[in-house]
Formats: C-alpha cells, sequence, structure tokens
C-alpha cells in the first residue's frame, strides 16, 4: 500500500465513525516510527499484521510530520486500517514545577539554543529532548529544572519547538539575542506549564 497523506487520527471520535460506516468491522494495524523517522518523505515499512507499505509524503503531510495514532492507509478488502505508533526511545526527560514559568522559559532557551526539538510529556510541567549530554549537563545546573535520562515516544504531535533537522523549518535567530532569552520557544513552553495536557 502507498501512503501519501494522512488520512485521519483515531484520536477524533468521527474518524472511528466514518471508519464503521466504510468497513463495519476493522483491524487497527500499527506501523512504528521513531522520531527521526516522522519527518523523513519516502521510506518501506511493514505493519504489525504483514502489511508492506511504501510511505511518500506530500510536502505538506511532511512539514506535519507522522503522529501517534494516524491513519495512514485503509484497506477495503483486508478491513485493515494502518494507523502510526511513534515509539518509545531514549530521551532528556525535564521537569518542571508546574507553576515556574522562569524554569519553563529557561529550559526552552536552553533547549532552542541547541537547535534540539523540544516535546511536552503527558505530565503537567514535563517536557522530553534528544539525548544531548552538553545539554544535560546544562539544564542540571539550573535551578528550578531536574532532568534525567529516560524513554518516550518523541511524538511530532506534542512537539513545541522545532529541532533544526525538522524539513521547512528556518534557522534565522540571532544568538546574540538569546543570551537575553529572548527565544521565541520560551512563551509555547512557559504557556504550555499552565496548562493540563490534551487527550492521554
Amino acid at each position: 500500500m502507498i501512503c501519501e497523506n494522512v488520512i485521519g487520527s483515531l484520536r477524533d471520535e468521527d474518524m472511528h465513525h466514518e471508519l464503521a460506516k466504510r468497513l463495519g468491522g476493522y483491524v487497527v494495524e500499527e506501523v512504528l516510527f521513531s522520531w527521526d523517522e516522522c519527518h523523513k518523505r519516502v521510506q518501506r515499512k511493514v505493519g504489525s499484521e504483514g502489511t508492506e507499505v511504501g510511505i511518500r509524503l506530500s510536502e505538506e503531510a511532511q512539514r506535519r510530520g507522522i503522529r501517534d495514532n494516524d491513519v495512514l492507509g485503509i484497506d477495503d478488502f483486508t478491513q485493515h486500517v494502518l494507523v502510526a505508533r511513534i515509539k518509545e526511545e531514549s530521551a532528556l526527560i525535564i521537569q518542571v514545577d508546574e507553576h515556574d514559568v522562569f524554569a519553563a522559559a529557561r529550559i526552552a532557551w536552553a533547549v532552542g539554543n541547541t537547535h534540539a526539538p523540544l516535546f511536552a510529556a503527558k505530565r503537567t510541567g514535563c517536557f522530553a529532548t534528544s539525548p544531548n549530554e552538553p545539554l544535560r549537563s546544562l539544564l542540571a545546573r539550573m535551578p528550578g529544572v531536574e532532568v534525567r535520562a529516560g524513554r518516550m515516544p518523541l511524538d511530532p504531535g506534542r512537539q513545541i519547538s522545532a529541532g533544526f533537522s525538522v524539513p521547512g523549518h528556518a534557522h534565522g535567530h540571532n544568538h546574540a539575542a538569546d543570551a537575553d532569552c529572548k527565544h521565541p520557544a520560551s512563551h509555547s513552553v512557559a504557556s504550555s506549564v499552565s496548562r493540563e495536557d490534551g487527550p492521554r
């Protein structure tokens, strides 16, 4: 099966109704992705039930990234629905008090300054980024910030700031401005700390 666009998400109840109306009963066939595969335009995968999947994303879908629970394809004959699952992988887990917006701003500046991606975990005040020893050392010295090695899915659907490697991400920021902690990502993170996360 060739998949070029995201059809919908299993997080959406309307998607479930649409699938039930179209197929009756259906089998969810999981297709696993690591974070560095989520923005890859062309790749081959094998689903959990053995279906061979050719991924050839449009430019828009590539920029958006494949996210957990995305519906990538529907096979009317086998009644299989191909659904993306984002693998757990090594990550830096970063914890701040949910009311400490200054600590959140500090981690946003530090992570953004290394062009690493930053993700919101499901627990309020908890974030993650890809493993990076110099960054871990920097974060560990920051007041109000706890950091440890761990594992979690680095899902583009929970991504707060883009890493430099994400297609369509323009670099263009000024490191002199970074010294004043004015990196734009800090506003996004600070606002996310004060709310409960979405669907779990």
